[in-house]
């Protein structure tokens, strides 16, 4: 990549955009479809987070830490 697009990248990040994805529409439902069968979503966000607690050092430049995930969704994804 080259240093526009990067700074361009950086930029995004801090302003807490992002890309909607596949992956993202996956996570969504399968977030309602746990719901409707009756488990709380919340905590196998609680049990990722402490799966990849261990693997935080090979989150991509690009991608949050998992202590800002921690914190936006502890504050409901707001800034």
């Amino acid at each position: 990549m080259n240093a526009k697009t990067v700074a361009t990248l950086r930029h995004a990040q801090e302003a807490g955009l992002g890309w909607y994805t596949d992956e993202v529409e996956a996570d969504q439902l399968t977030v309602g479809l746990m719901a409707l069968a009756g488990f709380n979503p919340a905590h196998a966000v609680d049990s990722l987070f402490r799966l990849f607690q261990d693997e935080a050092d090979i989150i991509s430049a690009f991608s949050p830490s998992l202590s800002d995930c921690r914190k936006g969704y502890l504050n409901n994804w707001k800034h």
